[in-house]
């Protein structure tokens, strides 16, 4: 699977107006094969929470794919054992076949994410924790979504915190989290080993207005300026 979707969407002016504000009030769903929940937390930026149908069946191969992976060396906002970014690449049959229900997610709630062509797969990485791991607050920009899906999950397990608004989302196993990549998130530290997720990034390929991009450019330039200042006061 290279990509969610291949071919980038021509869109007309109300089209893409209409994409920009399907962001303020998405509806609650009922929990069906595809549907989820969908709500809002202080930030005013949108999560899905969604259960996969089989999880003992897709977790286990999963787990034993991720915890085998090669672990790249420093990630500023990780204290974990992360893999590189694009595994989905390396064609393992349990990724790509959580990537298609991922994919039959994403297609069936149109009201979260919009047309169908609008977003793209761009990375996909693993990564374990052991006692005493974090993650330090931190957000996915530039890209549009963020997921999260919660691999193994043994008890005692961290939950995901979203950093401004303290809301603290409990880890199930079989569990996917899809939030805007803008929304800052962590997780405390583990207090137990084991801890596994799935994680990825989505592209949003709708067109911007210039004001737009260059709002969007500014924010990109203040956080990577934050994450630097970040790393040279470990330094000190």
């Amino acid at each position: 699977m290279k990509n969610l979707y291949d071919d980038e969407p021509q869109l007309t002016d109300e089209e893409v107006e209409e994409l920009r504000q399907k962001y303020k009030n998405p509806p609650v769903e009922h929990d069906t094969f595809f549907q989820g929940d969908t709500f809002e937390v202080v930030e005013k930026l949108a999560v899905g929470e969604f259960m996969h149908p089989d999880p003992d069946h897709i977790c286990q191969p999963l787990y034993e794919y991720i915890k085998d992976l090669p672990k790249i060396g420093y990630e500023p906002s990780v204290n974990a054992s992360m893999s590189e970014r694009r595994i989905h690449e390396h064609q393992s049959p349990v990724v790509l076949q959580f990537l298609s229900w991922l994919q039959k997610i994403i297609t069936k709630n149109p009201h979260m994410f919009g047309r169908e062509g609008a977003l793209r797969l761009e990375e996909v990485w693993g990564t374990t924790f052991k006692k005493g791991d974090n993650i330090t607050p931190h957000n996915h920009m530039p890209f549009a979504w963020t997921w999260i899906f919660y691999v193994n999950t043994p008890v005692g397990s961290s939950p995901l915190v979203f950093s401004e608004s303290k809301r603290t989302i409990q880890v199930a196993k079989g569990k996917l989290l899809i939030f805007e990549g803008r929304l800052q998130h962590e997780v405390p530290e583990c207090t137990v080993d084991g801890r596994c997720i799935l994680s990825g990034n989505i592209a949003d390929l709708t067109p911007v207005s210039s004001e737009n991009a260059q709002e969007l450019q500014r924010i990109w330039e203040g956080q990577q300026k934050f994450e630097e200042e970040k790393k040279n006061a470990k330094r000190i």
